[in-house]
């Protein structure tokens, strides 16, 4: 019987993980990844469950080459009359990140940059724009990773904020009988790995797309 990595090993080999997939990001050129980022969100919208998704919930890439980039995205999602969501860190654990709803492209383009060099809202903007109604509209959500396996698993930056979330808008569906949230990991082929090590608390996602793969 094969033996379960304990916590520690976990662990260990998620920071592994993390450091390799870092330091093969690097290594793209920024012409490479906004070409390959293109691929990849052209293949997103042309899926079925993005055309009848009504709230989709997508991150703010950070600089080219940490991660994929998802500006053109983001603007291609208003233009379809699509409801965006974009994540906000307010604090230091895994809870504090909320979904703000933004009602147009340019209230993004307005935002001041993150110390990751990421739009961010001022507090001004959302502090009257969030509540559990909201909540329940994202019915899919575009997933950040630095590394994914077939298996549909995920390795996140480590602070739990997207495990943390999903739990709480499954919940939040559920009590008004609506299905789960369709979750989308998008990334380069770079970043698909044999094995991503697991936790209990690790969720698997319904698909992953990069510029040679749909799983």
């Amino acid at each position: 019987m094969k033996k379960t990595p304990n916590k520690v090993c976990v662990k260990t080999l998620k920071l592994e993980m993390r450091h390799l997939i870092r330091n093969t990001l690097k290594n793209i050129q920024v012409s490479t990844m906004e070409e390959r980022s293109n691929i990849v969100f052209n293949k997103v919208t042309q899926q079925d469950f993005y055309r009848k998704a009504t709230g989709i919930s997508i991150f703010l890439s950070m600089p080219s080459p940490k991660e994929i980039q998802t500006w053109n995205f983001v603007k291609q999602c208003f233009k379809d009359g699509k409801n965006v969501f974009v994540p906000k860190v307010t604090g230091s654990t895994n809870d504090d990140m909320i979904m703000i709803p933004v009602k147009q492209v340019e209230d993004i383009e307005s935002w001041p940059l993150s110390k990751w060099k990421i739009k961010e809202p001022p507090i001004e903007y959302y502090t009257n724009l969030i509540n559990e109604e909201s909540l329940v509209n994202i019915d899919l959500i575009i997933v950040p990773g630095l590394a994914f396996s077939k298996e549909k698993y995920r390795l996140g930056q480590g602070k739990g904020y997207y495990d943390t979330f999903f739990k709480k808008i499954y919940q939040a569906r559920s009590q008004k009988e609506l299905k789960p949230p369709l979750l989308i990991g998008v990334g380069l082929d770079e970043q698909i790995v044999d094995n991503v090590p697991v936790e209990d608390h690790d969720y698997v996602l319904d698909h992953i797309i990069t510029p040679e793969l749909i799983v």
